[in-house]
């Protein structure tokens, strides 16, 4: 391999590694609604909130939005996990992010 095209090999490798890193490396990830929970304002909250528990592989989430999602009941959605959020790509190609309230794996039966 010539010299040139090593240099060009290792600036296109490094130019890719920064675009996914300026990316966040995010990983998505396929999952289902498992279930829905509008919740009223009141006291403590001025609007209204949607809460939602989502499945993906052994992992539950259960996540809250400021608005609602454009999916229903066991539909399939795409979705990336940061530390404490969850961003999930709506039926309209639209990207939510949402507050992790508890993440949980399901107990191991004997």
């Amino acid at each position: 391999m010539s010299r040139l095209k090593q240099i060009a090999f290792v600036l296109l490798g490094s130019l890719l590694s920064a675009s996914l890193a300026a990316a966040g490396g995010t990983h998505w990830q396929e999952g289902e609604i498992l279930s829905r929970k509008t919740i009223a304002p009141g006291h403590h909250n001025t609007r209204t909130r949607y809460v939602y528990r989502i499945k993906c592989g052994g992992m539950q989430y259960t996540v809250r939005f400021d608005q609602p999602l454009a999916l229903g009941l066991y539909s399939p959605l795409t979705f990336a996990v940061s530390r404490k959020h969850l961003v999930v790509q709506n039926a309209d190609g639209s990207e939510l992010k949402a507050s992790i309230l508890e993440k949980s794996e399901p107990l191991i039966r004997r």
